[in-house]
């Protein structure tokens, strides 16, 4: 006997992850090394020929971390999936990441703010999102933040590195 089934047509509610579990999963046991690692994997899944990382602050305390590539940027749909814990993205037999959670779990685990800014080969402009996890604990649950503004300084920076029409990821990780 099934003591519980469903309808696949049933209308269901999309609840989304408490505060809680986003606080619960900063700790859960990521070492930096591993943390960076895995930043580091997803410029080499999008093809990057270059990585710079960056650290911010004074040398006793970092305020910022700094991870930019020349990898094929992101579009708006994968920037979104990008912060959600294990988007469905695809993946090829060759890329390093798998699982989707990387990126987000290492952030997560460095950073109480993410910020992505990302330029794929359809836009010259870059698109941007991110986290900040007093205002995921004001909501209690996973909220992103779209459109965020990027600093004159980090498209200097980014064209500095990589050339004024290069394709590429700007990851700044705050709060650490």
């Amino acid at each position: 006997m099934e003591l519980f089934s469903y309808d696949k047509a049933e209308p269901v509610e999309e609840i989304g992850i408490g505060y809680k579990y986003i606080e619960t999963s900063r700790s859960s046991g990521y070492k930096f090394k591993n943390a960076m690692g895995d930043l580091a994997d997803n410029s080499a899944d999008a093809g990057a020929e270059k990585t710079v990382i960056l650290f911010e602050g004074k040398r006793t305390e970092i305020e910022a971390i700094i991870i930019m590539d020349n990898g094929v940027g992101m579009s708006e749909d994968v920037l979104k999936d990008s912060y959600k814990l294990g988007a469905g993205s695809k993946h090829t037999s060759q890329d390093l990441g798998k699982f989707g959670v990387g990126g987000t779990m290492a952030s997560l685990s460095l950073a109480s703010k993410k910020t992505t800014y990302t330029r794929d080969s359809s836009k010259g402009e870059f698109l941007s999102r991110g986290y900040d996890l007093e205002l995921c604990k004001a909501h209690d649950k996973w909220v992103t933040r779209t459109s965020v503004s990027m600093p004159p300084e980090y498209v200097e920076m980014f064209e500095k590195h990589f050339g004024a029409d290069s394709t590429g990821t700007i990851i700044v990780l705050e709060g650490l």
